[in-house]
């Protein structure tokens, strides 16, 4: 009975603003999809470049030596994830704002959004210490580029973690309550939060809602194609 009224109470209570931009419903449909894959796109791009960067216990020398000779793959690395932010909260903007055209969805799209807004600040905090570990890294002290190694391993790492956790939970709860899309991808969703939230397991977390963010992007498009907005 739970499950029931979670995912169906507010079929029947679609509506909200009209759409004067024409993003969701209009010639420019398509944006959200696309938004959503470039978005993902970079992020891969970004984790190849840095995933053999030194971990937390590595020495001081060890860090210099390793930024002195990637300085061009962090740096890359830093500038996708900066030019990654914006368009990835376009992206869930533009799905919360589908999201919310049913009223009992609202509170959980606008928790979502919550969410993203720290998964992005995490991605920023983890870009602004690659580029001051790869800015200059022979003029570094091997303490200051220890310490700096040590926070750029563990200082995004919650913020990230405890963004997509409740990005996603509120985004399939979101799902689930409204019927835009279908209920396994709201489910999947919280699925998807529960185990990002999970401590060392959030990584898993972290790949599979980029998975998701594709899926949401592409059924979008193909909800709103199949059924317009009867404004349009």
């Amino acid at each position: 009975m739970a499950d029931s009224n979670l995912a169906g109470a507010a079929r029947t209570d679609v509506g909200g603003p009209p759409d004067d931009t024409g993003v969701l419903f209009g010639e420019q449909r398509w944006l959200a999809p696309l938004l959503g894959l470039i978005f993902v796109a970079l992020l891969i791009i970004s984790f190849a470049l840095t995933s053999s960067s030194p971990g937390s216990s590595a020495s001081g020398a060890a860090v210099i030596t390793y930024y002195f000779n990637h300085r061009a793959q962090q740096n890359t690395s830093a500038v996708l994830i900066i030019i990654s932010v914006p368009i990835g909260l376009f992206f869930f903007g533009l799905l919360r704002e589908y999201l919310r055209r049913a009223r009992a969805a609202r509170p959980y799209a606008a928790i979502a959004f919550g969410g993203a807004v720290l998964f992005a600040a995490g991605g920023c905090a983890s870009a602004g210490l690659q580029f001051a570990l790869a800015d200059v890294p022979g003029q570094l002290a091997p303490s200051a580029a220890q310490a700096l190694n040590v926070l750029n391993t563990d200082l995004s790492f919650p913020l990230i973690v405890a963004g997509v956790s409740v990005m996603q939970l509120g985004f399939g709860i979101a799902v689930l309550r409204s019927g835009l899309l279908p209920a396994w991808l709201g489910w999947l969703g919280v699925a998807i939060g529960v185990v990002a939230a999970a401590g060392p397991a959030g990584f898993f977390g972290f790949l599979a809602a980029a998975v998701w963010i594709l899926l949401a992007g592409a059924l979008m498009y193909e909800r709103i194609a199949a059924r317009p907005h009867p404004g349009s």
